[in-house]
């Protein structure tokens, strides 16, 4: 709980949390997920000196005033100024180390360049998971299985321990969410039920990394498929797609794609499949002459 509340104050003070959009609010939700994957052990000495280095002023146990200056671009995030956009975007790379710069703050910069990367991409995908899913105010039964099923509620939502997380921060009873009885049942705002679901893809994220060993090496739009397939199937279900497996840890996007559809999966929902198959990207390269990163043209 102390390294918990010891990140969230660093990143409070350098205004990451609470700059983040209103109606991406399920954000809040991802990054208290990343803060709480940290193993790292921080004094206050180490939070004066994280501080001081980014912010470039002195701190003694006191959080840094909110400015543009001490912003971390996270989703969303501008400068108040448009003169300071480059001092933001300077901020946001992480620095070469100075003498003073300990591994503690190196470690913080690359959490926060991490952070924004993933929030990004997290984003970009919750609207298509919103169109895939559909929205639900009261809970119902699987569709599949109606009688054996698990009970779903929101944005795809089954009953899972981050999910009642989620409802107890907002003061709600679970067993109320996800109860069928039309005259106990509680429903979720849409907002409630995308920070539900932003919880689930926070929660299935290390185990995607795991299980292909090639993730953080995929494009941005292969990633978002893989989160979409495990957020439907689960985890465990994404894991029977071996030959699927197989074809994007070597960098065959067009044999991923083949896999991809050819599953009773797609035989169940097969336009969802299909716009999740066309999703799948080539893994980036890197340009000899320009040193700069692209993603070459998917198979036809």
């Amino acid at each position: 709980m102390q390294i918990i509340l010891t990140f969230m104050m660093i990143f409070g003070s350098l205004g990451l949390l609470n700059n983040v959009k209103a109606e991406q609010s399920y954000m809040r939700s991802f990054l208290n997920f990343l803060l709480e994957q940290e193993r790292t052990k921080i004094t206050q000495a180490d939070v004066d000196a994280i501080i001081s280095d980014i912010t470039g002023s002195k701190q003694s146990g006191q959080a840094a005033p909110t400015s543009p200056d001490n912003g971390i671009r996270i989703m969303g995030m501008r400068a108040q100024n448009p003169q300071d956009e480059k001092r933001i975007e300077d901020l946001a790379k992480a620095r070469p180390r100075s003498k003073k710069e300990s591994p503690i703050t190196s470690g913080i910069k690359s959490f926060a360049n991490r952070a924004a990367k993933l929030g990004g991409e997290f984003a970009d995908l919750m609207p298509d998971l919103e169109r895939e899913e559909g929205y639900r105010e009261f809970a119902y039964p699987d569709p599949l299985n109606p009688k054996t099923g698990p009970i779903t509620v929101g944005i795809g939502s089954t009953r899972t321990r981050e999910a009642e997380g989620v409802l107890r921060d907002r003061g709600i009873n679970p067993s109320r969410v996800f109860d069928l009885n039309p005259n106990t049942r509680q429903g979720v705002s849409q907002e409630t039920a995308r920070k539900m679901a932003g919880a689930a893809l926070a929660k299935n994220e290390p185990t995607l990394r795991s299980m292909y060993p090639t993730y953080d090496q995929e494009s941005a739009s292969t990633r978002n498929v893989l989160r979409s397939m495990a957020f439907n199937l689960g985890t465990t279900g994404l894991s029977k797609f071996r030959n699927m497996e197989r074809a994007i840890t070597s960098g065959d996007t067009e044999a991923a794609r083949r896999e991809a559809l050819d599953s009773k999966r797609a035989r169940q929902i097969p336009a969802r499949a299909k716009r999740e198959a066309e999703m799948m990207m080539p893994r980036p390269r890197k340009d000899e002459r320009t040193g700069r990163m692209y993603s070459p043209l998917p198979p036809e």
